[in-house]
């Protein structure tokens, strides 16, 4: 994979195959996981900002829906799926499996 700075990369494994992974208020969080998740300083002062202090592009940054109401401070549940699970339904299927492979390793679909 060849390194472009106009993509953003996870530079952090926060969720493994079979983890459900959620923002909360600006806290990385794992369903059923009491573990503290990346830079816990750096999220709790996140979590003080209030949406309006924060620029709207980068608000609703990812992903950009409006479906689901998800932005930098309030996103998920998005489960990440396991060897033999069955394809996901749904918008959050065509999400993981669309532009997270895309971001990832450049294919399309």
């Amino acid at each position: 994979m060849d390194l472009d700075l106009n993509v953003n990369y996870l530079k952090r494994c926060i969720a493994i195959p079979g983890n459900t992974f959620y923002i909360e208020n600006g806290i990385y969080k794992v369903k059923n996981s009491p573990d503290i998740l990346g830079n816990r300083e750096a999220q709790l002062a996140f979590s003080q900002l209030k949406p309006e202090d924060i620029p709207p592009e980068i608000f609703r940054y990812f992903p950009l829906d409006s479906l689901y109401g998800w932005n930098v401070k309030s996103f998920g549940p998005l489960y990440v799926p396991k060897k033999g699970d069955g394809a996901q339904q749904g918008y959050s299927g065509t999400l993981w499996q669309g532009s997270g492979r895309q971001r990832e390793i450049g294919e399309n679909g």
